[in-house]
């Protein structure tokens, strides 16, 4: 549990905004399904469980998918790289931080600015 916590609280507010909401559409979910929170009133309850789809697929679509997935080629390679760190790290090896230029809106790499 502890471990979680760790997890969820190194996280950045994006993330962890879309990891807690994922997880309270999941358990709305479970209670639907399995009729634990239901109305009385057929129109309500209709109306909830539509709701509840259209927010499920939301969450799925937009947080869960969109935003937990590469787009772009920069995307990728900060994906790549972050799998060869952990990687890396699960091995016990140590590497050189990388080093990495800062480029400026249409401009080209400082020299000056590298990081490392």
């Amino acid at each position: 549990m502890k471990n979680i916590i760790n997890k969820l609280i190194g996280m950045d507010a994006g993330t962890r905004a879309r990891t807690v909401t994922a997880l309270v559409t999941a358990v709305l979910d479970f209670l639907a399904a399995f009729g634990i929170v239901n109305f009385s009133d057929a129109q309500t309850d209709a109306i909830y469980k539509i709701v509840l789809t259209i927010v499920t697929a939301f969450v799925w679509g937009y947080a869960s998918h969109y935003k937990n997935n590469d787009f772009s080629e920069e995307a990728c390679e900060g994906t790549g790289l972050t799998r060869l760190l952990k990687a890396e790290k699960k091995a016990g090896v140590y590497t050189e931080p990388l080093e990495m230029e800062i480029v400026e809106e249409g401009g080209e790499a400082d020299e000056s600015s590298n990081i490392g």
